[in-house]
């Protein structure tokens, strides 16, 4: 038996594919693989800021559409999808529908693997907390997890894929801009880290880099006031011989001289543009036996824009 919220996934699916064809997206991107495609272990494109709108046929959709499709014209089989949050606009279930029925008009990888940012926690300027209390809002990224095959009580996550660690953190509150993590959460990150130590390298997903890094100059422009206890945490794993390389988003900001950065040994963080206000700009994440390769990419026209190695 088909509910309403079923039917409505197939109906905006068909949507979709309309749109899809009309507007061209199986024309966008061009094709790509690995650098070393026999010696890749995890390959994998890292996305951020999508904001996808509720009205299918939006421009914004649209072209979001057309990205999708130019990430989908890989080579060599996806392992993850991973989005640093911001993946809807206000948390609205008809953002989610319309961002499920995108994904599955281009279902080249294994697995999403979707962090919350803080408007999927509802907490912006689109809308108010009456329509959209964090509860309802966080029921919904949940919601949206199970979708992608993450079974959590929590808006937080971790995940493995081919033995590499994934660990996405989430807001406990309903904040503008930032991200409230309990102490309870600051110890499960250290644990997660702890677990994926065997694997040399992990992968920390959170929608704000902590303040100071990736131009996140105050602690009001980046993760929040939990900022100095994040850093403390990844520092002191990477000094126990894990490499950590923290993703995020949020800052809305092309790839630059800020959006790579080290300041630690061992200990690595990669900030992305918003692929939807860039225009499709994000990266191909490709992990082998002693380090990770970052390669910026242009999905919509099919270009590489660079990139950067994290050794491990």
């Amino acid at each position: 038996m088909c509910d309403i919220t079923q039917a409505l996934d197939v109906y905006k699916t068909v949507l979709l594919a309309v749109q899809g064809a009309v507007n061209g997206a199986p024309e966008c991107g061009s094709a790509y693989a690995p650098f070393d495609g026999d010696r890749v272990l995890l390959n994998a494109v890292l996305a951020a800021d999508l904001h996808t709108d509720g009205n299918t046929f939006r421009d914004r959709n649209v072209n979001l559409t057309k990205i999708f499709s130019g990430i989908s014209k890989t080579g060599a089989p996806l392992d993850a999808l991973v989005f640093a949050g911001d993946n809807t606009n206000s948390a609205a279930e008809c953002e989610y529908v319309n961002l499920r029925g995108m994904l599955a008009l281009n279902r080249r990888f294994a697995r999403v693997i979707p962090a919350m940012g803080n408007h999927d926690s509802g907490g912006t300027s689109v809308g108010t907390a009456g329509e959209k209390p964090f509860s309802v809002a966080s029921a919904r990224h949940r919601a949206f997890l199970r979708h992608c095959g993450i079974e959590s009580e929590e808006n937080r996550f971790s995940v493995r894929v081919k033995g590499f660690a994934f660990i996405a953190l989430g807001t406990e509150e309903m904040l503008q801009d930032n991200a409230y993590l309990s102490p309870t959460q600051l110890a499960w990150l250290d644990g997660e880290l702890s677990a994926a130590e065997k694997s040399r390298i992990a992968f920390v997903i959170g929608h704000q880099p902590p303040a100071g890094i990736n131009g996140a100059e105050k602690v009001d422009t980046g993760l929040g006031e939990q900022s100095d206890a994040v850093m403390r945490i990844l520092q002191m794993h990477a000094d126990a011989g894990l490499t950590v390389l923290y993703i995020s988003g949020h800052m809305h900001a092309d790839f630059s001289e800020k959006s790579f950065e080290n300041p630690h040994q061992r200990l690595y963080f990669l900030n992305l543009p918003s692929l939807l206000y860039s225009g499709g700009h994000g990266a191909v994440l490709e992990v082998y036996p002693d380090r990770a390769l970052i390669r910026p990419r242009d999905f919509l026209k099919g270009e590489w824009m660079g990139g950067y190695s994290v050794k491990y």
